[in-house]
């Protein structure tokens, strides 16, 4: 999607006439001020001050609506701009995410679009007042004095020749200085997010001297931009005050030589000096809106993101899943999964096991559709998941994760994540006793509106994970994943969660993803995973009698 910054809306034109009309009542002021100099009647002199006090109204009324119908149009662009790009970061594919950070895509969303917020709703504007008042005045200049005016134009273009290069040098630098501020950005959120762990292992001045390093670029590339930048305006007022000494110069000899009035010099240089800010404005315009181009070429990347497709693929139908000789790896170097091969049944409770890094939980991933296999398939009967609709396929899944996935909101919110129907309080209170929560939510004051804090930061990590359950369970999927869900449990409590789950998903198919092996004795089939492939498959005690890593595996948990 490309951003046209200069996209032309109705509010826009509408701001525009009101604007021009605001220009064009400014230009009269000096021509009035020249009557009243060159020899108007005492009697005209009240009418020609009333005039020029209307003249002003006008111009504050009509300048204050022209910059309110582009305060409309902007925000209402911004705030477009915002939502498609959060929408396109939402529905990004997952390799997208695994490259950046969020703290980096955070200041783009934020940062960015204020940048480009300041360009619609002053410079655009700005600029558009400016244009008029400057081409109005070159045309009235002409008609005051046509020889002033040409030693006027002449001296004006010298100072487009500097503007314009330190434009082109100060839009590189602001790219610069943006991409930094998004780095510092993500640098930072991720710090205050692990604020623990930096603690814990008293990594504070390291994590210090970080930022200090991520600040001091910032400020290196903020200072080299504002070099360039406190050039340009000094720059140009330089040569206007020069401009304006030569006309008083020159505008003086022909007063005196009787080739123009007193009052055409005053207004002369009245239309001199009304010119200064629109000059500076039309100069500063090509700094502003190379930022803003800058900024606007960054969102154009997040909305180029390549995006999951909800749309078509067949209806999913079937019974079971075959892996089907599955090779995958984050980097294509390095397979992380090679060769897996079986069969999970519909309504039968499977595990995969196996020492951390052997591929457990890509294994999920791969399941829920974030990334496809380098070679192989994954089938239900004979179609690939991946040629299913996208939408329908992850409705028939539940996935408890081994992260602490809960949203900042209620328990309520968190419950009902995603779920197109509505759900009673007492069914919510059911699922919650079913994994020995109930209780506890009952005798919180909110209950099951209780807050959760950010990323569920107060719920402990055993209560989080509950919940985790109990949201899985709510979504009645076909096939529920279970990755390391359990890990923040005591024995007990996982042992009684897990009984109680099998009971009600008598009918389901169900996935569990273990380093700890207690909850996964009597599932109807485990498959062993080492290095990435599966070395070894059956049930609890056949793997023990016959898969000697298996036992050892058992044997150094103390479960036997």
């Amino acid at each position: 999607m490309k951003l046209k910054l200069l996209r032309v809306d109705t509010k826009v034109i509408m701001g525009s006439f009101f604007l021009v009309l605001s220009s064009l009542l400014a230009l009269l002021l000096p021509l009035i001020l020249k009557g009243l100099i060159d020899g108007s009647s005492i009697e005209n002199i009240g009418s020609k001050v009333f005039q020029s006090f209307l003249i002003f109204i006008g111009q504050a009324l009509f300048s204050s609506i022209g910059y309110y119908l582009f305060s409309q149009s902007g925000e209402k662009k911004i705030a477009k701009i915002r939502k498609k790009v959060i929408e396109g970061l939402i529905y990004a594919e997952k390799s997208f995410f695994d490259k950046s950070q969020s703290g980096e895509l955070t200041s783009a969303i934020v940062n960015d679009t204020s940048v480009i917020r300041e360009f619609l709703i002053t410079t655009f504007p700005n600029i558009i007042l400016s244009l008029v008042m400057v081409l109005g005045s070159i045309v009235v200049l002409f008609s005051l004095d046509w020889n002033l005016s040409l030693l006027l134009f002449i001296t004006l273009p010298c100072m487009m020749f500097i503007i314009l290069p330190l434009s082109n040098i100060s839009e590189k630098y602001s790219r610069r200085l943006q991409e930094e501020i998004g780095f510092l950005t993500g640098q930072l959120t991720e710090k205050i997010q692990e604020h623990e762990l930096i603690k814990t292992n008293q990594a504070e001045k390291s994590v210090q001297d970080v930022l200090d390093n991520c600040i001091e670029r910032v400020q290196n590339n903020s200072l080299k931009s504002d070099r360039v930048t406190s050039f340009e305006t000094p720059f140009a007022l330089l040569f206007i005050f020069a401009t304006i000494a030569v006309m008083l110069t020159y505008g003086g000899y022909r007063v005196s030589a009787g080739y123009i009035s007193v009052g055409t010099l005053v207004s002369f240089l009245i239309y001199l000096f009304q010119l200064l800010n629109p000059i500076s404005n039309i100069a500063n315009f090509v700094t502003v809106y190379s930022r803003s181009k800058g900024s606007s070429v960054a969102l154009e990347n997040l909305l180029a993101v390549p995006k999951e497709k909800f749309e078509g693929g067949k209806s999913v139908s079937g019974r079971g899943l075959n892996f089907n000789h599955v090779y995958f790896g984050y980097d294509e170097n390095r397979p992380v999964l090679k060769d897996i091969t079986c069969s999970i049944f519909k309504g039968q409770k499977i595990a995969f096991v196996g020492p951390s890094g052997s591929g457990k939980s890509t294994i999920v991933r791969l399941l829920e559709r974030f990334y496809k296999p380098l070679s192989g398939d994954i089938l239900m009967e004979q179609s690939s998941i991946y040629d299913f609709n996208l939408k329908e396929w992850r409705s028939k899944i539940a996935w408890v994760s081994q992260n602490n996935a809960v949203l900042s909101g209620s328990i309520r919110d968190n419950l009902c994540l995603g779920l197109n129907r509505l759900v009673t309080d007492d069914e919510l209170m059911k699922v919650l006793d079913l994994v020995s929560l109930g209780d506890e939510i009952r005798s919180m004051k909110e209950g099951l509106d209780t807050e959760v804090g950010e990323r569920g930061r107060l719920l402990s990590g055993g209560r989080s994970q509950r919940l985790q359950i109990a949201r899985a369970y709510l979504k009645d999927a076909e096939i529920l994943i279970f990755d390391e869900a359990t890990a923040n449990l005591d024995a007990d409590s996982e042992y009684a969660i897990i009984s109680s789950l099998y009971s009600v998903l008598k009918e389901k198919t169900v996935v569990i993803i273990a380093h700890r092996l207690s909850t996964v004795k009597d599932v109807d089939c485990i498959f062993f995973l080492e290095e990435g492939k599966i070395t070894g498959s059956g049930t609890h005690k056949e793997l023990l009698e016959n898969h000697e890593r298996y036992a050892r595996f058992v044997q150094e948990q103390m479960i036997e």
